[in-house]
């Protein structure tokens, strides 16, 4: 993959590295916010009765829609995540696999779905990447383990000291969410930039890569606060790394997911995911017309101190 335009930003063992990857705004979409604010998208439950792992979209734009891995949705009959990027055509309408992150709740709080500012942390989404793959590799299609989620919702609420009556996860974040959105005020996106590598202590732990830089710009906090959350919560090393030492191993990390065996899946909606993994790497590419759409890479990281 060729890039351009790096940037970085370091805070303590907290980095941040923007580039501008090929392919580079040469799709035609907007965002699943955009689209709602629009009045162009509709997110309801499948039908009166409601199904825990699947809500219902109508676009009814004449725009492609994206929405992302970690989206959260709130309201209809309970808060549920996105377990996979989605790349919907105009006029189209589709059952989206999702997991339910309000267990204690299955009553209308309205008709549809609205989006919420912030994205799953980023263990949630592990959990739902890790076994999205092993479902679809065994043939059993885009479902994500739901007990899994709820235990990981309830770690959550133990490691924040954060309780809910409903077990939310949006209200459990809701507190914590503030603390890190001030904690990281001075990350803001590189309107250059289509991408991004967050670090923790030189240590690369999440890639994003968006076809377009107006989609980047608005995922940007998401993701950068979806990964701090683990940052606080666990990474205990202390490293400043130099700028060299992070372009550098931007550029190994690029080199290592070209070298992957990717697996060819059809997309929920419009496009295919190729997915890849080892012990320590999940990652997923959403292509749409062999164009790229969404590349996400999540890597383990060392916890010692």
């Amino acid at each position: 993959m060729e890039i351009s335009n790096i940037s970085w930003l370091t805070e303590g063992s907290f980095s941040v590295v923007q580039f501008r990857a090929e392919e580079c705004d040469t799709l035609d979409y907007i965002s699943v916010n955009s689209a709602v604010k629009q009045g162009k998208l509709e997110i309801t439950e499948v039908n009166e009765g409601g199904a825990v792992n699947t809500i219902l979209v109508k676009n009814s734009s004449d725009k492609c829609v994206f929405i992302s891995e970690g989206d959260l949705l709130q309201g209809a009959k309970q808060n549920r995540v996105l377990i996979t990027s989605v790349f919907l055509m105009p006029q189209s309408k589709f059952n989206l696999p999702v997991n339910c992150v309000e267990q204690g709740r299955w009553s209308r709080r309205s008709k549809n779905f609205t989006p919420h500012k912030h994205s799953a942390p980023m263990d949630v989404k592990k959990n739902l990447r890790n076994s999205v793959s092993l479902n679809l590799n065994e043939e059993r299609g885009h479902y994500a383990d739901q007990m899994r989620t709820w235990d990981t919702v309830s770690s959550t609420s133990e490691r924040y000291r954060s309780a809910s009556s409903t077990e939310d996860l949006l209200e459990i974040m809701q507190e914590k969410t503030k603390q890190y959105e001030n904690k990281t005020k001075n990350f803001l996106p590189d309107e250059n930039a289509n991408s991004l590598v967050i670090f923790y202590g030189g240590e690369p732990v999440d890639l994003e890569c968006y076809n377009r830089r107006d989609i980047y710009a608005e995922y940007f906090r998401k993701v950068v606060l979806s990964a701090y959350d683990d940052y606080e919560c666990f990474y205990k090393k202390e490293h400043t790394p130099a700028k060299g030492e992070l372009e550098y191993k931007t550029l190994e990390l690029l080199d290592a997911i070209q070298k992957f065996e990717k697996k060819i899946h059809k997309g929920v909606a419009a496009g295919e995911e190729k997915r890849f993994r080892d012990d320590i790497t999940s990652g997923f590419e959403l292509v749409f017309e062999n164009r790229p759409v969404h590349l996400s890479v999540l890597k383990e990281y060392s916890k010692r101190g």
